[in-house]
């Protein structure tokens, strides 16, 4: 017996949607010199502290009068580390489209999360900032 090929494509595979936990790495600087001695500061003692994992590379706290940024290098000296690049989070178009040469897909939609502390934090800033200048006794 035969089948068609419509109903074989149907057989062999399925696409759904996906959630995939990620590292956000955000680039404070375009110097990837400085950047890989902070890495190695920070994690030469604990190597394996990143497990492959896959990571979104954040542009935006990089200050917009740095220049531009070697991302295929970032990208090697994150691989160096056990992190993945897969995606790039950027407001400037040119990041972007070099995001793209690099094989990075745009993650711009992609929220980083807090801490719980961090969030805790905030909300008690907020919370102070709002008190003093909305409602001043």
């Amino acid at each position: 017996m035969t089948t068609s090929p419509s109903s074989n494509a149907h057989s062999t595979f399925e696409i759904k949607s996906a959630n995939l936990p990620l590292v956000s790495f955000l680039v404070r600087t375009a110097d990837l010199i400085e950047m890989s001695a902070s890495l190695e500061t920070r994690f030469a003692k604990s190597p394996d502290f990143f497990d492959n994992d896959a990571a979104i590379i954040d542009l935006n706290p990089l200050d917009t009068q740095s220049g531009p940024i070697d991302l295929q290098g970032l990208c090697q000296l994150l691989r160096r580390y056990r992190m993945n690049p897969v995606a790039v989070k950027a407001s400037h178009e040119g990041h972007l489209a070099t995001a793209t040469l690099a094989g990075l897909f745009n993650a711009n939609e992609a929220r980083t999360i807090q801490p719980p502390a961090q969030q805790a934090i905030t909300q008690e800033v907020s919370k102070k900032w709002f008190e003093k200048f909305l409602h001043p006794h």
